[in-house]
């Protein structure tokens, strides 16, 4: 892409079968400042102090300053935001996007001027994270229920999510359009969702990944996906009470573990005794981060009943990310753009003590 070639795969020919939006993004990147990973890492680091940056202002600003340190400070300290730093995977990109639109979520929860401008803003910031990570899009049925939580009339907000979901459709327009001159199929944004969707619902799913299933010979991409959903569909209505139950090791393998960043980070490091003095790292990468999500964990159900606005729209993207996740199968990456809210319950919960 860099180089002009547009976003084909490793046989040169197009594809989508990943959002375009990171590629593009490592892509200016290397176009700005050469072909070279380590900018790519130096971006992963200055992205990952902006993303911890926008949790303190954000959290300072509509919650309070004690908790925003706090939360700050157990961002910061994290293993795992240190460890993908060091990886070219779209993790730290993602998680500055979506952390940007979570607390511009909360400014327009709180009303004032402008609002449709501040509106349409969202939606393109909505549009951008889901070109990298199509799971952004959560982040709209969590406004309308936020929204209606606040008893807000629709006549009061309509325009102005109506305002945001059409610049959301315009950020995604144009890869809609390529997708549709390439594969000659309605792709808003990769082809790997129904591929995906059947890795995680089949016979022999038990709720991580697995590898890619068979694609028959001349099928598309935009062809693979279609029968990836439609066989996954076809084995749930065949297998409800299997699919039940790889819903349970899907939530398993969501949140179970917290080291894959680091383990990748290392995955070039071919010394057997280098790997030994590493489990440590991987040791304290887990139990900072069991301590991080018991924490948020206890502090939403201590305050269930009385979580206040911007803590109820943070429990909603909470719980819609995990949903979407469990339609396709769990892996420890996926809850890592929702550390900030991790964070920023644990502070809460430390506040109270």
């Amino acid at each position: 892409m860099a180089e002009g070639f547009g976003y084909i795969g490793n046989d040169g020919r197009p594809t989508a079968y990943y959002p375009a939006g990171y590629p593009a993004f490592l892509a200016m990147v290397y176009r700005i400042l050469g072909a070279d990973p380590e900018a790519a890492k130096y971006m992963n680091v200055a992205l990952g102090i902006a993303t911890i940056a926008i949790v303190y202002w954000g959290t300072k600003k509509y919650f309070n300053r004690r908790v925003a340190a706090v939360a700050a400070i157990i961002m910061t300290a994290s293993l795992s935001q240190i460890a993908y730093a060091d990886t070219l995977f779209s993790e730290i990109t993602f998680s500055f996007v979506f952390v940007a639109a979570i607390f511009l979520s909360l400014k327009l929860l709180s009303g004032g001027q402008n609002e449709t401008a501040a509106f349409a803003s969202w939606g393109v910031l909505l549009g951008i994270a889901c070109l990298i990570r199509p799971v952004a899009i959560i982040l709209a049925p969590a406004m309308v229920v936020a929204l209606w939580r606040e008893k807000r009339s629709l006549r009061n907000f309509a325009m102005p999510f109506a305002a945001a979901m059409v610049c959301f459709i315009l950020v995604l327009a144009p890869n809609a359009i390529r997708n549709y001159k390439v594969f000659h199929a309605i792709v808003p944004i990769s082809t790997n969702g129904g591929i995906d969707f059947q890795i995680g619902n089949n016979p022999n799913s038990r709720g991580h990944y697995m590898g890619m299933p068979d694609i028959p010979e001349g099928v598309s991409e935009a062809g693979a996906s279609t029968r990836g959903y439609r066989e996954g569909l076809s084995w749930i209505a065949w297998h409800p009470f299997d699919a039940f139950v790889n819903e349970g090791r899907k939530l398993f393998y969501l949140y179970a573990r917290d080291d894959e960043g680091t383990l990748f980070s290392m995955s070039n490091i071919p010394d057997v005794t280098l790997w030994a003095m590493a489990i440590p790292v991987f040791v304290f990468t887990d139990l900072g981060y069991y301590c991080i999500l018991a924490l948020a964990i206890a502090y939403v159900w201590r305050k269930r009943r009385s979580l206040s606005q911007n803590e109820y729209f943070f429990a909603a993207v909470w719980v819609l990310t995990t949903l979407f996740y469990l339609a396709f199968f769990g892996s420890d990456r996926f809850h890592f753009p929702l550390y900030a809210i991790f964070c920023v319950f644990a502070a809460k919960a430390v506040e109270e003590m």
